[in-house]
């Protein structure tokens, strides 16, 4: 079973699909960590990450490379590996946020990360949250919400 929240930065889909993932006892897919890892492992190879400048595909080939980065939701953690090293906490500062943001608007990092995604969902049930969840990377969910709260 896949239940997707779609909907605006800071809508507050984020903390809904994982309360409901807790709620249920499946597993949370946070599309915004694997974002974030890519825009990291990015920022680590000396990309230049700018505003309406796609990176090199080659970069963004290994930087989404389902073999090197991986996603673990364990205990109510979510945790995300590249080349089996945590760098979860790598991900939560200003300097990657912003690269991300950048990042996930580039359609060849979509379309990397949607394989990744997919991947994680064909061995647990999940609630994943998203910009486009339910109508790109899962549009066979059985339950898809947009949450467009202020």
């Amino acid at each position: 079973m896949i239940i997707t929240l779609d909907g605006p930065s800071a809508s507050g889909k984020s903390r809904a699909a994982r309360t409901l993932a807790h709620r249920l006892g499946i597993y949370y897919l946070s599309t915004g960590y694997l974002y974030r890892a890519v825009a990291y492992c990015a920022l680590q190879r000396g990309a230049a990450i700018v505003e309406g400048q796609p990176l090199d595909r080659a970069l963004v080939e290994q930087c989404a490379d389902s073999r090197r980065l991986s996603y673990r939701y364990e205990q109510g953690n979510a945790r995300v590996l590249f080349d089996a090293s945590d760098i979860t906490d790598q991900l939560k500062n200003p300097v990657v946020d912003r690269s991300a943001s950048i990042v996930s608007a580039q359609p060849a990092v979509r379309a990397a990360l949607i394989s990744v995604q997919r991947a994680i969902a064909e061995s647990a049930d999940l609630v994943a949250d998203g910009r486009d969840c339910g109508s790109v990377v899962f549009p066979a969910a059985k339950y898809k919400f947009f949450i467009t709260a202020s």
